[in-house]
């Protein structure tokens, strides 16, 4: 994914300074947990969210100091999805970094997520911002039931359109929600906010299924983290889901096989990704990012022609650049 600052230097600034505001929400009057929590908040990432925020925001011509408090409470939120998730999946590697279980244990790593909303969600109060707590606790409720559903859902019967369910909720939910500030930020009309609300939504699931083919397709040290957790945890992405609706019934056999043979804790990603790739399981996930990544641009029409709208758009379609394995 193309980092936002450099698409966009403009943003940088703001950029700067909502980790400042990251840094401020995390702080503690015990030091230590201050310092855990900021490590929590601030391991080095994309700051999409935020960024997105920012962009869109300028999509509507505003950029002033009201996306600042959004952008950073909006970042804080993903960082404890990120550290619960690490919890949930085990992972002790995130961003290329040691995730706040491996260093802290996981529950530890729960309460500094459980301090870091907390300190959120004063922030927003501070902020006297009623819209802004509004669309972040219906995200946050929903990120939640996403992964609730997740978990609720695991296993290889999942249906592509319980996939999509999920991915919207858990993943897309905040995409939109980041949009929908900037669009109430900016005080834009009901048109814009719809445009850049249907952007987020396309955009989010089209990332979440890049995300899941990467899972599959790439490398622990190209991710930043343990790829292949989805599988170990009994939970299965697009790829796979479309490779055990339309392989053979041998195949089908071969990768439930490859599902429940090894335990919980080791898959046989080699021999999944050639199934997967022999079914056309990547061509057909790739194929339906492409649309979710076309819905997206389509879904900024509405919004006045600008730099920001441009750099919305090269951003949706970043997101197409996943490798694609063939299987023969």
């Amino acid at each position: 994914m193309i980092a936002l600052d450099e698409l966009y230097p403009d943003i940088a600034p703001d950029l700067e300074k909502i980790g400042g505001e990251i840094a401020s929400i995390a702080s503690s009057a015990y030091l230590p947990l201050g310092d855990a929590a900021r490590y929590l908040a601030t391991t080095p990432g994309k700051r999409l969210r935020p960024g997105l925020l920012l962009l869109s925001a300028r999509a509507c011509g505003y950029a002033g100091p009201r996306c600042i408090v959004a952008g950073a409470v909006v970042e804080v939120l993903h960082a404890v999805s990120l550290a619960h998730d690490d919890v949930i999946d085990e992972a002790d590697m995130r961003r290329g970094t040691p995730s706040a279980r491996a260093l802290w244990g996981n529950r530890m790593a729960v309460l500094l997520g459980d301090h870091l909303l907390a300190g959120a969600f004063k922030r927003l109060i501070e902020s006297g911002d009623t819209n802004l707590m509004l669309e972040i606790a219906d995200a946050a409720r929903e990120m939640c039931r996403g992964q609730i559903q997740e978990i609720m859902l695991a296993g290889p019967e999942l249906t592509e359109a319980q996939y999509l369910e999920i991915v919207s909720a858990k993943t897309a939910s905040l995409f939109a929600a980041s949009c929908r500030l900037a669009a109430a930020a900016a005080d834009a009309d009901e048109p814009n906010r719809q445009a850049l609300d249907s952007f987020g939504k396309g955009l989010g699931i089209a990332y979440q299924i890049a995300d899941d083919v990467r899972d599959l397709t790439g490398t622990a040290e190209e991710m930043g983290k343990p790829v292949a957790r989805d599988l170990a945890q009994g939970q299965i992405t697009l790829p796979m889901i479309y490779a055990l609706r339309q392989g053979s019934t041998a195949q089908r056999a071969e990768l439930l096989a490859c599902l429940n043979g090894n335990g919980r804790d080791v898959v046989d990603l080699p021999r999944i990704r050639k199934l997967v790739a022999d079914t056309g399981g990547f061509e057909y996930a790739a194929a339906r990012l492409q649309r979710f990544a076309e819905e997206a641009v389509d879904g900024l029409a509405a919004l006045p022609s600008s730099a920001a709208r441009d750099c919305l758009v090269s951003l949706s379609r970043s997101a197409l650049a996943v490798p694609v394995i063939v299987g023969g």
